[in-house]
């Protein structure tokens, strides 16, 4: 038999939903129908209501409906907190799924689409499927909290988030805790982050991840730290990595390091380039970076100083480096300083102009 959420509750829950939406209503408007207001209708096959507290505990094909949002699970508790918004806690390793319309004409899903639903990892309900030609978010979590007013996912414990929805590739995020803010196009990881999307992997303190109001991808924010490896640009590490997703154009800013190993004919077993400086952007397009700040430059036995450099990496190699202001190169007793340098890794050569002075050490016990 199935058992509907008794009606003081549901008047508790639609009046919290109310407040939170519209904080700034006249009494009289506050004195509408019933049935005009948002409801939250909970199904279960069974119940427990504690009127004191206004707690409910669900158990049993649990199904919560509010607008466009359906959640599944196996057992549910249902608490209202003193800001009024009502929380949703699904124990038990629950999975969520958020399905949206393919794009169309390259552009992604209304944002008004998205349907939300959980269940167990071990017995999915049936139904809990998205629609023919959908794409479907899945995340995974010891345990999630659904907040029903402001249309938050917070997912607690061992989270995997598998994501096909915003980007034109999947997009797996790792982390501790992980939180989804439908309102607010915004999704939050934080501790021991992972995240693995086309040809690159990043591992961060944590990380935000950015949609427009209109549904278009947009940013993902690494901080506090953030090591990243890219198939075609080699290793970076930095204090700070943005990427954009629809150009794929990085900005890494704070102690960024960037390491690439030459390919090039006749490189092999070469150590890598090594290139260090304050800020550095990277072009998807032209497959351009620009370093910029402190820049320091190691590439076998050259020692390389400048206040900006740019260069390509294509198929993880870099043969020229343009060395911009008043750089110097260093190798062995000799140090070339110019106004312009230009580097080449194959084969190993550089070019000096402008104002060029060259500095030799001299060496004990010669004349």
């Amino acid at each position: 038999m199935r058992l509907y959420h008794t009606a003081a509750t549901l008047a508790l829950l639609t009046q919290a939903l109310l407040t939170a939406a519209e904080p700034n209503l006249a009494p009289a408007a506050m004195a509408e129908p019933v049935s005009t207001r948002p409801v939250v209708e909970i199904n279960a096959d069974n119940q427990h209501y504690d009127h004191a507290s206004g707690a409910s505990r669900f158990s049993g094909n649990v199904t919560v409906k509010y607008n466009n949002v359906r959640v599944f699970g196996t057992e549910a508790n249902v608490k209202m907190m003193p800001n009024g918004e009502a929380v949703a806690t699904f124990p038990n390793h629950p999975v969520a799924k958020r399905f949206a319309p393919a794009p169309k004409d390259g552009k992604t899903a209304s944002p008004n689409s998205p349907l939300l639903a959980m269940g167990p990892v071990s017995k999915l309900i049936p139904g809990n499927v998205a629609p023919q030609g959908w794409l479907t978010d899945v995340i995974h979590a010891d345990t999630m909290q659904f907040h029903l007013n402001s249309q938050q996912v917070k997912a607690l414990g061992n989270t995997v988030s598998e994501l096909t929805t915003i980007a034109a590739a999947p997009m797996t995020i790792r982390a501790d805790v992980q939180e989804f803010d439908n309102r607010n196009k915004l999704a939050t990881a934080t501790g021991s982050v992972q995240l693995h999307y086309k040809d690159f992997e990043a591992y961060a303190p944590k990380m935000l991840l950015n949609v427009s109001p209109s549904g278009q991808p947009q940013t993902v924010k690494f901080l506090q730290g953030v090591r990243l490896k890219d198939g075609t640009r080699g290793e970076i590490t930095s204090g700070q990595i943005t990427y954009v997703i629809a150009s794929g154009n990085m900005m890494a800013e704070g102690g960024v390091k960037s390491r690439v190993n030459p390919q090039s004919t006749g490189s092999a077993g070469k150590p890598p380039i090594t290139i260090e400086s304050d800020y550095q952007q990277f072009d998807k397009t032209s497959n351009t970076v620009i370093a910029s700040g402190h820049v320091r430059i190691v590439y076998e036995d050259y020692r390389v100083s400048a206040p900006k450099a740019t260069f390509k990496i294509i198929n993880n190699t870099v043969e020229t480096i343009d060395l911009i202001g008043r750089s110097s190169v260093s190798d062995g007793d000799r140090t070339i300083t110019a106004d312009k340098i230009i580097l080449r890794t194959n084969p190993k050569s550089f070019d000096a102009k402008g104002n060029v002075k060259t500095q030799f050490k001299s060496q004990p016990g010669l004349g």
